[in-house]
């Protein structure tokens, strides 16, 4: 034949997916602003931490090198079978409970949080401690095993997003049993003494319950402000690439469960 020709293919990477990977590995997914004010009310503002990003994908070697690399992700495994992700995932659960220790009550898959958008990567989503499901709609059979189902077309972008949001959820909750058991022991311990009258021990404690109930509120209104205070989150909810076609397995060092 006088002519030949040759095609090529590559993964096209989704916008902001390096940024994202940077943002996790260097700890800098927590918002400035939620660290540098503490937690407003009792308790105290969680600590950033670094997270181990590892990709898994069944792609060959030298494909995964080419994305590894172009995310910025030093540690990645190629070739795997649906069956070696959750291996793999289930041997780094088993490692990041025996390291928590005590702290996690040695239950499931202490610290790791798995994200993929195929079929394939069910059973590891299954198996992590967090299982994102990158989907197209909630019917996707990916979803199943997740526990959370990402649906605007981002990707591992929104994870920085989801992880101020699990810890501003932690610190917030910790807040509210703290007012509760101090609204008890205010109200109950002058009733039984005889120096509070019934009517006001059930004042102070309604009273509690609306104050947590507003505590907790603050959640939209921190999750709205700090989304706008974080570029890369911004630039996420406005990128319109492909989604990557690997799955992402993250693991934090000392990631509380959340």
């Amino acid at each position: 034949p006088s002519h030949m020709a040759l095609l090529c293919f590559e993964d096209v990477i989704q916008g902001g997916v390096p940024a994202t990977v940077q943002r996790l590995q260097s700890g800098s997914w927590s918002s400035s602003r939620w660290r540098g004010s503490g937690a407003w009310l009792l308790g105290s503002s969680p600590a950033a931490v670094e997270k181990d990003v590892v990709m898994l994908t069944g792609d060959n070697q030298r494909v995964a090198q080419a994305v590894a690399e172009a995310v910025g992700i030093t540690d990645y495994k190629a070739g795997l079978k649906p069956e070696d992700k959750l291996a793999y995932v289930t041997d780094a659960a088993a490692a990041a409970a025996a390291a928590a220790g005590p702290r996690q009550g040695g239950s499931g898959a202490g610290g790791l949080l798995m994200a993929g958008d195929g079929i394939n990567d069910a059973p590891a989503l299954a198996a992590a401690q967090v299982g994102v499901a990158i989907a197209s709609t909630p019917k996707d059979m990916v979803a199943a095993a997740a526990d959370i189902i990402v649906l605007n077309g981002q990707g591992i972008n929104n994870l920085p997003w989801l992880f101020r949001l699990a810890d501003r959820t932690q610190t917030i909750l910790q807040q509210n049993l703290a007012l509760a058991l101090a609204s008890v022991a205010v109200a109950t311990l002058p009733t039984v003494a005889g120096m509070f009258p019934l009517w006001l021990a059930v004042t102070l404690h309604e009273g509690s319950t609306l104050l947590v109930a507003l505590n907790s509120l603050r959640l939209l209104l921190e999750g709205q402000s700090g989304d706008k205070s974080s570029s890369g989150d911004s630039s996420a909810k406005r990128a319109a690439a492909a989604q990557l076609g690997h799955s992402h397995h993250h693991s934090g060092k000392g990631l509380h469960s959340h």
